[in-house]
This record gives C-alpha cells, sequence and structure tokens, in this order.
C-alpha cells in the first residue's frame, strides 16, 4: 500500500479508529507477554508441549506417550515440533503461534462484523473481543485455544466475506482449508465448516448439488482430513482415541443430564445478575447483548420471507444464530460441559450481537439527543471494556506463579543429572518437558490397581485394602523402573494417592531429599520436595 493510499484509507475516521484498535491490541499484548514472558506450564500445556518435544526427542516409548499423543489433535505439536528442532526459544513459541495469532483474531472479528453488519459493529466487536478476558489470559498459555480461534475465524472469514458477499470460489475453498486446520488443532473447531455448510443447505437448498464450488471444496476437505489422519495415524494418534475419552463410559457426556448441562453452560454465558463468578461477559456486555437479541425480531416475523429468499437482509443474523446454535447444542447437548476456554469460538457471535445492542441504543437515542446517544454508547461499551480488562489484569497475575515448583523442580534435575533422568511423578508431562528425562506416574496397569480406581473420579478409592494394594504395586514398578528421582508435591491430588505423601518417610533407606519448595519463608509448608534414589 503506497502512501497515497493510506492517506486515503485513513480520510475515513472509522479507519482511523481500526488503526487505533489493532495497534491498542499489540501494545496491551506486548505489555503482558514480556510481563509473563517464559511463565511455567500447567498440566493441559505439557500435554501438548511434552508431545512436541518427544517427537523431536523421540519420546514415542515414554509411558504416557500412547495416551497424550492419542487424545490430542496433532497440527499444532507438529507446528511446535520445528521450534524444538530448531532449538527456537519457548518465548519465540509464545510470540508466533500465541501473541500473533491473538492480534490476527482482533482484526478478523472487525472483519467479519463488517462484512456481516458495518464497520460500526465491527469496531465494537474487535474492542471487546481485544480485551476479552478469556481472550486476553490465554494469549499467554501454551494451549491451542488460541491457534485454533484463528484458523476458526479465518474460515468464517474466507466463508462469509470472500464467498458470500464478493461470490468468490476461492472463498469457499479456503474456507475449508482453515476449518479442517482448524479441526486438526482443536477437534470442536469442526463446528466452524458445518455451521457454514448448514446455512448454505438453507439458503442454496437443492441447488447446493448442483454446486461444483461446494463439491470441489468438499473433495479438498476430505483430502487434507485423509493426508492429516494418516500422519497422526503413524505418529500414534487418531480422533477415535479422543472420541472414546470424551463419550466413553466415564465421559462427562454420560455422567451429566442435559438440563443440568444447560443450566451450568446458559449461567455461565448468559447470566445478566453475575459479574464475573458465572457469566463470561460482565453484566454490562450482557445487557447490550440482551438488547441486541431484541433486534433479531425481525428475522423471526420475517422468517418465511428469508426461507423464500426474497429478502437478503435477515441473512447475517440468520448466520450469527446458526453460528451461536450450533456450538451452544454442542456443548449442551453432545459434550454436556464447558469452560471459558472451550466457549472462546462462540464469543465472536455473541459480541456481534451485543454491538447491534449497543448500536441500537446509539441510533434510537441519536434521533432526539446526540450527546445522550455518546454516552450512552460509552457506558455500554467502556463499562464492559473496564470490567474485562481489569478481570484479564487480575488473573494473569494471580497465575503467574502458579505451577512455578514444578518448573524448577524439573529444571534442577535437567542441570544437575547426567544423562536421561527416570523420574516418579504426578505431572508426567510437565517434568518430562522441564527435565528432558522419562516420566513415570504412581499407577500402574493391573488389574487390582484399575479395580482401585474411582472411574468418575479418576482418583485412587481411599479404602483401607485399596490403598494398601496400589502402594504394593508401585514398590513392584519402582524396582522394575530403577528410577532416579520422586517427586511428591501438592498440585495433582487427584492422580496422587494418599499413601504417596508418607512413603518417602517409610522408604528412608532408599531416598534423599535433594530440593525442596515452600509455601512460606519459615519453610513449615512443604509445597514440592525432589527425592533422589540411593544408587
Amino acid at each position: 500500500m503506497n502512501k497515497e493510499k493510506i492517506k486515503e484509507f485513513l480520510k475515513d475516521n472509522q479507519n482511523r479508529l481500526l488503526v487505533l484498535l489493532i495497534a491498542f491490541t499489540i501494545l496491551i499484548r506486548l505489555y503482558y507477554f514480556f510481563k509473563v514472558g517464559e511463565q511455567s506450564i500447567w498440566w493441559d500445556e505439557g500435554d501438548y508441549l511434552a508431545v512436541s518435544k518427544g517427537f523431536a526427542l523421540n519420546w514415542f516409548n515414554q509411558e504416557w506417550w500412547s495416551h497424550f499423543s492419542g487424545i490430542r489433535p496433532l497440527l499444532l505439536p507438529m507446528i511446535w515440533f520445528i521450534f524444538f528442532k530448531l532449538n527456537l526459544s519457548e518465548l519465540l513459541m509464545r510470540f508466533f503461534t500465541l501473541l500473533v495469532p491473538s492480534v490476527g483474531i482482533v482484526y478478523l472479528t472487525y472483519a467479519i462484523g463488517r462484512d456481516l453488519y458495518n464497520k460500526r459493529a465491527g469496531l465494537i466487536a474487535g474492542l471487546m473481543m481485544s480485551v476479552y478476558w478469556v481472550m486476553m489470559f490465554y494469549t499467554f498459555r501454551l494451549l491451542s485455544d488460541i491457534p485454533a480461534m484463528f484458523f476458526g475465524m479465518l474460515s468464517i472469514y474466507c466463508f462469509w466475506s470472500l464467498y458470500i458477499k464478493k461470490e468468490k470460489p476461492l472463498g469457499l475453498y479456503l474456507c475449508i482449508l482453515f476449518g479442517v486446520l482448524g479441526f486438526t488443532t482443536r477437534f470442536p473447531l469442526a463446528l466452524v465448516p458445518v455451521t457454514c455448510v448448514i446455512y448454505l443447505l438453507v439458503t442454496e437448498r437443492l441447488k447446493l448439488i448442483k454446486n461444483k464450488v461446494v463439491l470441489k471444496s468438499g473433495i479438498i476437505g476430505v483430502i487434507i482430513l485423509a493426508v492429516y489422519f494418516l500422519l497422526a495415524g503413524l505418529l500414534g494418534s487418531g480422533i477415535f482415541t479422543a472420541i472414546k475419552m470424551y463419550f466413553g463410559p466415564s465421559a462427562e457426556s454420560l455422567k451429566t443430564p442435559i438440563f443440568t448441562a444447560f443450566k451450568n453452560i446458559f449461567g455461565m454465558t448468559f447470566d445478566v445478575f453475575n459479574l464475573f463468578q458465572n457469566s463470561f461477559m460482565g453484566i454490562v456486555w450482557m445487557i447490550a447483548l440482551v438488547i441486541g437479541l431484541i433486534t433479531f425480531a425481525n428475522l423471526f416475523l420475517g422468517f418465511d420471507l428469508f426461507l423464500k429468499r426474497k429478502h437478503k437482509e435477515f441473512d447475517a443474523d440468520f448466520f450469527v444464530l446458526l453460528w451461536l446454535i450450533i456450538h451452544f447444542f454442542f456443548y449442551v447437548v453432545i459434550i454436556r460441559a464447558a469452560n471459558d476456554r472451550w466457549l472462546l469460538m462462540l464469543m465472536p457471535a455473541l459480541f456481534y450481537i451485543a454491538a447491534k445492542g449497543m448500536l441500537f441504543v446509539y441510533d434510537g437515542l441519536k434521533k432526539y439527543n446526540r450527546e445522550i446517544a455518546i454516552v450512552a454508547l460509552v457506558l455500554l461499551l467502556g463499562g464492559g471494556f473496564y470490567q474485562n480488562i481489569i478481570h484479564s489484569d487480575q488473573l494473569i497475575k494471580m497465575k503467574y506463579t502458579s505451577y512455578g515448583e514444578e518448573k524448577q523442580a524439573g529444571l534442577w534435575i535437567k542441570e544437575n543429572f547426567q544423562g536421561i533422568p527416570k523420574i516418579m511423578t504426578a505431572s508426567t508431562v510437565q517434568i518430562a518437558y522441564y527435565s528432558d528425562g522419562y516420566t513415570y506416574s504412581f499407577y500402574t496397569n493391573d488389574t487390582e490397581y484399575l479395580n482401585c480406581v474411582d472411574i468418575i473420579t479418576g482418583s485412587i478409592n481411599e479404602d483401607e485394602t485399596c490403598q494398601k494394594t496400589t502402594e504394593e504395586l508401585f514398590d513392584k514398578k519402582v524396582k522394575e523402573i530403577n528410577p532416579d528421582f520422586l517427586i511428591v508435591h501438592v498440585f495433582e491430588p487427584v492422580f496422587t494417592p494418599k499413601w504417596v505423601y508418607t512413603y518417602p518417610d517409610k522408604h528412608r533407606n532408599e531416598l534423599i531429599p535433594v530440593q525442596a519448595y515452600f509455601a512460606d519463608e519459615k519453610k513449615t509448608q512443604p509445597l514440592l520436595v525432589l527425592y533422589q534414589y540411593k544408587k
């Protein structure tokens, strides 16, 4: 873009606001990026990172390998593998695969909103996304949510902005491409191309059968999926393992009644009367969302006209509503569980509706008094902005040091042990990632052990027989493995049988405490103790 085009672009006040929005998005993310740096990882982060590093270090025979490589989509680990293979820093990994896509998501939120409705709606939704506390927090966590959402938003942009609005066949091809990439990053992102396909089924109906662009797009999608599943299968992964975990006998989807799931997820997503305890958006933006939903009345009243395709002014509302319903239905009826980051891909649709609500109030008041209209818009947009940015700041800073003791212990082993260590620990993936060692859990695959595992919680039954049996089986495992270290900590109580906390005292002749980390300065409350086995 030459200088003349830039000048022309900046003549539009809304384009200037877009530049300010992107600049703000970049700056606030860079501020926290340098503040938290390479913060300690959590369990789910360890899943992805240990698998990624495992590709580089040939960890295919790690005890945990088949499980964690089996339940996770492998596109992101494959990308991170390149960073490990090139010996690039974790900070660079965070920058290119989290921060850059996070900024891209904000721009795409604007661009999709602009093409669905107008620039004003796009700017409002983009600003909401730029400070949304869930988005902000996970921009600095090495998980699949941000990269997957980036692919999902790219898929929707290509579908709506290029294929629907500009009628470019390339748009649908790219929609399927990015939709598949989103799915291979995080399986529920399959909902994005599903939403697009259902929209086409409703709007084109029988014409869809004769649409060669749709047919070619389907073929492209099948080919890309086939290549992915072939590669993933060779690396020990597949969707069937994940399906078994999420829909098998012990899955949440079978334990939770649909009504309970609806009540929980509806409360998290739409509860107007809670500030942050249950509602993701906060009360101010939630009010705007409710007002925005009122604007959909025309779609319902004129739905017959929409179906007859006589009027296309309802198309954007229908697509946003479809986006919302399909995602909500999936988590309520199929998965029957959700948390803040699982619902990230749902939020742009909610922000577009809230943006419509704010503009509805603004345009209505502007007819009578422009100043009052501006004040109302500032209160609705600024109130939620303030709530989210404050909550983001508090959450990022509060969680910054969490699990730091695990990182320190893993790095201590890496720096002080010659060779490849073997470590008994509840935090198998985190410790493997930091120590570059082989890690083993306190569990075994013996029938007696499995019979003592609570199928709902995953913990060991607390009755005396199970505690004694599982401890004896662990002793047997120790003799077989001949480990170098034992880590006992408070961070994974579900994966730590109760006998583990007294185990070192019972085996003083075998274990030497070499490192410890405490919750208090007087060192009376140990958080993690690292023991070395005598050889």
